[in-house]
């Protein structure tokens, strides 16, 4: 079979969770079950000679990449352009015309627009989607305050506007006009008549509307997709409290890699290593690391791995707390082909997030070998590490807590040693590579009938 993989990002430039994963997953379904597998990504581009939109095509390890480049000021309403992209859009309809797959399977829409659903769909083809984080119902898909870090109880225009602002001069001068003495929120009074207000302009008011309609407008396209996945039920229970059919989210746990297998005896080791590996921004709570082992003078090392290139100002006020200490090595960027290495020589993994991190692929990663972690008390990770079990457990932000644990293990090497070597019940690459192979063979044998040729876009 012919599988186009659709994602945001792409290795080698990016190489977090959703982008390894996609990556990975391509090259297992092409090396053990023989599927043609493509790839469509966005890649940004921030050269000022460069064109307003460009299509190219690589090859990344043996797998055919398409990589889109657009400017962003080409869409006359950025807002709605960030989640549905008229542009990107047809050119991923293009593209569909011309390698005809099989099956689509979208992994994240952002920076590509949710409108490659509907090209997708409005052609037949059996489409997948997983969800990676909460993109289709939060504009920064993480549910989180970006200015306060506090837990955000769901969409509301105002609400997203004050938190994309943060960082962002378009969507800042959007928050100034709507401070103006003179702004007048659009009602269905003041709405035109008809379909409502024409959405694609750049008037501040239809870029709110844009907004305030964003949550919905993902929602249809999404319920659009054959097959909707949740890789846990704290995922998949997230999407139900905002109206999505229970019977539509199937739940599928991620695969990874098998991992070399570690125990662990510290009776002769003077300090408890610990370590961090991910990405170095706020949302992921190194600062609770940093201010955790600064208060905890005991017998303990750590060692963080990440880069601090993509979000400067905070790694450097978590650097500049961590210099502090000898016993904080900054590690820098490590390869995801390092990741095991790293994990060989850590006592412990902590897992500081401060938002309700879905499933991280270093938690799979570090309990497929056997490292013990301790993370934040979200649901996502609780499904996964079972407090008092293969690791432990706090509440998000809670620096004092973290180090209580840090100081328990690091005094008691009974303790860590009966955490240690837990192997959770963590599912392959190559399980999953089957059990989508199976899906897709499954989609296309009940492959739905063209849609009318006069049923309009959403």
């Amino acid at each position: 079979m012919r599988i186009v993989f659709v994602t945001h990002q792409y290795p080698p430039n990016y190489t977090t969770g959703t982008e390894l994963y996609a990556k990975r997953l391509a090259l297992k379904l092409r090396g053990t079950a023989g599927h043609d597998v493509r790839v469509f990504t966005f890649e940004p581009s921030y050269r000022a000679d460069a064109p307003l939109v460009r299509r190219e095509e690589t090859v990344d390890d043996g797998v055919p990449v398409t990589r889109v480049y657009m400017w962003r000021g080409l869409l006359p309403n950025f807002v709605l352009g960030d989640s549905y992209n008229v542009f990107l859009g047809k050119i991923f309809g293009t593209y569909l015309s011309q390698v005809q797959p099989d099956a689509v399977h979208v992994f994240h829409a952002a920076f590509l627009g949710a409108s490659i659903l509907e090209e997708s769909t409005l052609r037949s083809i059996p489409t997948v989607v997983n969800l990676m984080d909460f993109w289709f119902i939060c504009p920064t898909a993480q549910l989180l305050k970006t200015r306060t870090q506090e837990r955000c109880a769901g969409p509301d225009a105002f609400q997203c506007l004050e938190c994309l602002s943060h960082g962002d001069l378009d969507y800042d001068r959007l928050l100034s006009f709507t401070r103006g003495d003179r702004f007048v929120p659009i009602t269905e009074e003041t709405a035109p008549p008809g379909d409502g207000l024409r959405w694609n302009n750049a008037t501040p008011h239809a870029q709110l509307s844009a907004l305030g309609a964003r949550r919905e407008l993902l929602r249809r396209l999404l319920l659009r997709a054959d097959r909707i996945i949740a890789p846990s039920m704290a995922l998949k229970r997230t999407f139900e409290r905002f109206d999505y059919p229970a019977d539509r989210i199937q739940v599928s746990r991620y695969g990874v890699d098998p991992m070399p297998p570690y125990t662990f005896d510290k009776s002769s080791e003077p300090s408890l290593r610990v370590g961090f590996i991910g990405s170095i921004n706020r949302p992921k709570g190194l600062h609770v690391l940093v201010d955790a082992v600064l208060n905890s003078p005991g017998p303990l090392t750590l060692d963080v791995y990440g880069n601090p290139g993509l979000f400067p100002d905070y790694a450097e006020s978590c650097f500049a707390r961590a210099r502090k200490d000898a016993r904080i090595r900054l590690r820098g960027p490590t390869k995801p082909e390092h990741v095991p290495t790293a994990l060989r020589d850590l006592d412990v993994l902590v897992v500081p997030s401060l938002w309700q991190e879905n499933t991280p692929f270093v938690v799979l990663e570090a309990c497929a070998a056997g490292v013990p972690v301790i993370a934040s008390n979200v649901d996502g990770i609780a499904e996964i590490v079972r407090d008092g079990d293969n690791g432990r457990l706090f509440e998000p932000g809670d620096a004092a807590a973290l180090g209580a644990i840090l100081l328990e293990l690091a005094s008691d090497r009974a303790a860590l040693r009966r955490l240690s070597g837990k192997f959770a019940d963590v599912r392959t690459l190559l399980a999953n590579a089957r059990e989508f192979a199976a899906m897709y063979e499954d989609l296309v044998r009940h492959k739905r009938a063209p849609r009318p040729a006069g049923e309009p876009d959403v």
